[in-house]
């Protein structure tokens, strides 16, 4: 598949090439600056001046639309389906389940806890990709989540502006690709 829109244009087109046909077109009500597909090709995310539309294609419909800035974009993260949105300059993610939700599609959660109990310790793991995979986990079912996190996490004593900077340069350090300082950063925390 693929899709067409002319920049200036409200249209948009999606072609299945194998069939060579017509498989969707609407109008997005404002011209047409960037069109993407979700991986599983179900739906279709579309940048216009100052929104960013997503249309669900087997429905024929709009199915979520964010207004913001005039130079608004989006791209579709291919591995996961999650959307990245920059808003003048903001920087949003959108993970798929929020956008699935919107119409009633969120996937249904069988993950038993041990699985949660297993993504919480893998988050100070030296290797990256197991919390990454660790936050997707969490990520699936937050409702299940949050009740996990509720029982792990202590709470905590106000802090002080040293305390809350020092707190702030662990988290950024927990996206380091070294894993001795993501450890340092953890064990901070």
């Amino acid at each position: 598949m693929f899709a067409l829109g002319s920049v200036g244009n409200t249209a948009i087109s999606v072609i299945e090439t194998a069939s060579n046909r017509m498989r969707f077109k609407a109008r997005s009500g404002d011209p047409v600056q960037h069109i993407a597909f979700t991986p599983d090709g179900r739906m279709v995310v579309v940048t216009c001046e100052g929104a960013v539309s997503i249309w669900d294609l087997a429905e024929d419909k709009e199915v979520l639309r964010l207004k913001g800035h005039a130079s608004i974009f989006a791209e579709v993260v291919p591995a996961t389906g999650d959307l990245i949105i920059v808003s003048g300059t903001k920087l949003y993610l959108l993970p798929h389940y929020l956008y699935l939700r919107k119409w009633g599609d969120e996937p249904k959660s069988r993950i038993e806890t041990a699985v949660f109990e297993k993504a919480w310790n893998d988050l100070a793991d030296t290797d990256s990709s197991r919390a990454f995979r660790a936050l997707r986990t969490f990520l699936s079912c937050p409702e299940r989540a949050v009740s996990l996190l509720e029982k792990v996490l202590v709470p905590m004593l106000p802090l002080t502006p040293d305390e809350t900077r020092q707190a702030f340069r662990s988290i950024e350090q927990l996206a380091a690709v070294e894993p001795e300082i993501r450890r340092q950063a953890a064990e901070q925390l």
